[in-house]
């Protein structure tokens, strides 16, 4: 009679360690090291150069504090980004119209410079604890910067896209349950991640009430993009120039090793490093 074998124990978790307090501190001078240096770039533009953009974004902003509402020398506007409009319009309350335009910037400015602490969060998880500055750094050192001496709606929608990922993990949370093989295990799987699937569907769920609710406003002067009807040639022609310059702007050797692993079923059946990692690309 064979000998039973037990089946070998899973690797153990790994333990990330707790944030010390000095990280802490050499990411928020990090912050503010970023924040006064693109404050400084940002005055080096004394007037609004981006049309209709900063005129837009800028007179609703100074009618809004103005107590006139969302409005452009006294004509209803109707924005697509009312958001940044609200977030900025204090800088109209606190001083005049050149000191104003320079605070709202760096309202911008101070939005825009969060996207490190995000960044920085997620890769400390996978790699040391100060190797984890360095793409905390390259965000607020990219090209995109340049934005931050302007009255741009980029400054916010940086460090909001972080919302994207919400759709993205509930995905890949389901997927990763349902490729288990039997039935028990899915269940398992879903009861443990129960939490997380019931605040990113409530997540999800709120946002389409709410984007359906304000109607014509949330896409203001797109909003015929919702009249869009292609058929699916066309859909899956877009998809394929979309990959294809995908592959050339993040390089085609990473891209190729990607589709390769997606393509090989024994990284799906890697439940602990690959399988995740394929559910979210």
């Amino acid at each position: 009679m064979a000998k039973q074998t037990k089946p070998p124990a899973p690797p153990p978790e790994p333990e990330i360690a707790p944030v010390a307090r000095s990280e802490w501190l050499v990411v928020g001078a990090l912050y503010l090291l970023a924040v006064l240096v693109y404050v400084l770039l940002a005055r080096d533009q004394p007037v609004p150069l981006v049309t209709p953009d900063e005129y837009t974004y800028g007179g609703a902003a100074r009618s809004l504090a103005g107590g006139d509402g969302l409005t452009i020398l006294g004509e209803p506007v109707d924005l697509r980004a009312a958001l940044y409009v609200y977030l900025i319009a204090p800088a109209w309350w606190l001083g005049s119209a050149t000191g104003a335009y320079d605070l709202a910037k760096a309202i911008g400015v101070a939005a825009v410079c969060l996207t490190l602490v995000p960044v920085w969060w997620l890769t400390r998880q996978y790699a040391g604890r100060w190797v984890a500055l360095v793409p905390a750094v390259l965000i607020v050192a990219g090209t995109w910067m340049t934005s931050a001496a302007s009255l741009l709606t980029e400054n916010v929608a940086l460090p909001l896209e972080v919302g994207v990922l919400f759709a993205v993990i509930l995905a890949a949370l389901l997927l990763d349950a349902f490729l288990l093989r039997s039935a028990e295990e899915r269940r398992a799987r879903l009861r443990a991640q129960r939490a997380p699937l019931i605040a990113l569907g409530a997540l999800l769920v709120l946002g389409a009430v709410v984007t359906l609710a304000a109607g014509q406003s949330t896409l203001g002067f797109y909003d015929t993009v919702k009249d869009f009807s292609p058929s699916l040639a066309d859909v899956a022609e877009q998809i394929g120039r979309q990959w294809l310059a995908l592959t050339v702007m993040t390089a085609i050797v990473p891209m190729a090793l990607a589709v390769a692993a997606a393509a090989t079923p024994a990284a799906w059946r890697d439940e602990d490093r690959l399988r995740p990692l394929l559910a979210v690309g």
